[in-house]
């Protein structure tokens, strides 16, 4: 059973008129998710590598993965991790396409969904995305929707064994009113199993 804020197995999030749609990852995907990673490998290095522990990837409070309706492929995946409540209500935000469905827009049309669940589902004000300097499709890719950048860290991250400097973006709720207000009756809820 759910708590108060949270977001259960098997349900998949999806707009009517979308492609995609976005399912919690469980244990049954993990075979899956795995050969995702490996198969694409060369286009996610050096900003994000394989996990090493799948069963703690999988902890996350939040991992989405972002599938086609079509046929229900792997297309990528979100990740809220870290979410602290009480007075700041906040989650860190990843997120990663998987070959061969980089680059065709799959993430673009996911991203609102994720900031719906982030937002009006998990109750949260604020996310923040920490994002290598020089990946820099991925600094576009959140700036379109919103995400502003609040600073700079050293050595931020542990990445590939090697402390990485992070861009710090970050996005409140009330940034991002407008598109939550256009799609918040238009989201849809439906088991997956």
């Amino acid at each position: 059973m759910c708590e108060k804020y949270c977001i259960e197995k098997g349900l998949r999030f999806f707009l009517d008129e979308g492609r995609v749609f976005l399912q919690r990852a469980d244990s049954g995907d993990l075979a899956e998710v795995r050969r995702a990673f490996t198969r694409s490998r060369s286009a996610l290095e050096p900003w994000i590598y394989r996990p090493e522990d799948f069963d703690a990837w999988l902890s996350d409070e939040a991992r989405m993965l972002v599938r086609l309706k079509e046929n229900g492929q792997l297309a990528g995946q979100f990740n809220l991790s870290g979410i602290i409540r009480y007075s700041l209500q906040q989650a860190f935000l990843g997120y990663n396409a998987f070959e061969p469905h980089m680059r065709k827009g799959c993430m673009k049309e996911a991203m609102p969904l994720m900031l719906w669940l982030a937002f009006e589902k998990l109750r949260l004000h604020r996310i923040e995305a920490n994002i290598q300097p020089a990946n820099t499709p991925s600094l576009a890719f959140i700036s379109n929707f919103g995400f502003r950048n609040e600073g700079y860290s050293l050595r931020y991250l542990n990445i590939g064994g090697q402390w990485r400097d992070h861009v710090r973006m970050a996005l409140t709720s009330e940034d991002c009113g407008e598109l939550l207000r256009k799609i918040k009756n238009k989201v849809r809820i439906e088991n997956g199993g």
